[in-house]
């Protein structure tokens, strides 16, 4: 990498505008499985929707994975990233509307219910009303 990121002294920081990206990463097709098959499980483990740039380091010693962070929006609508898998900008946000109009929908769908008999107990003096009722 080069330029600075929010530390650098010299010339004053540029950000991560400053920073040489290789997108996509030379890595193998299998390792760059991989982190999809990583991401995308750690991201349904999560619970998480809508998109995320998620961070990985490999040690390249045991060619082990590691996940680093998951980073939310802005930084990871930035577009140079869509580009190099042929996702047009106006698309990808397209299909996040869509599906956080679905989720919404979704969402609303949803309805609890409880079978409890909690009123009922509260009636006949719960469990601390018979408690209470009790000599010692």
């Amino acid at each position: 990498m080069d330029g600075g990121g929010k530390g650098a002294k010299q010339g004053g920081s540029k950000g991560m505008a400053g920073l040489k990206r290789k997108i996509p990463a030379d890595i193998s097709k299998e390792m760059r499985e991989n982190i999809r098959t990583m991401a995308v499980e750690a991201f349904r483990c999560l619970g998480l929707a809508g998109v995320s740039r998620i961070d990985f380091m490999l040690d390249c010693d045991t060619n082990r994975l590691y996940i680093n962070e998951f980073n939310t929006i802005p930084g990871s609508l930035a577009f140079y990233l869509w580009e190099s898998v042929d996702v047009p900008y106006s698309a990808l946000l397209d299909m996040l509307i869509s599906l956080a109009l679905k989720r919404s929908r979704q969402e609303a769908d949803i309805l609890f219910s409880f079978d409890t008999n909690l009123l009922a107990m509260s009636a006949q003096g719960g469990a601390k009303g018979a408690k209470a009722g009790k000599k010692v």
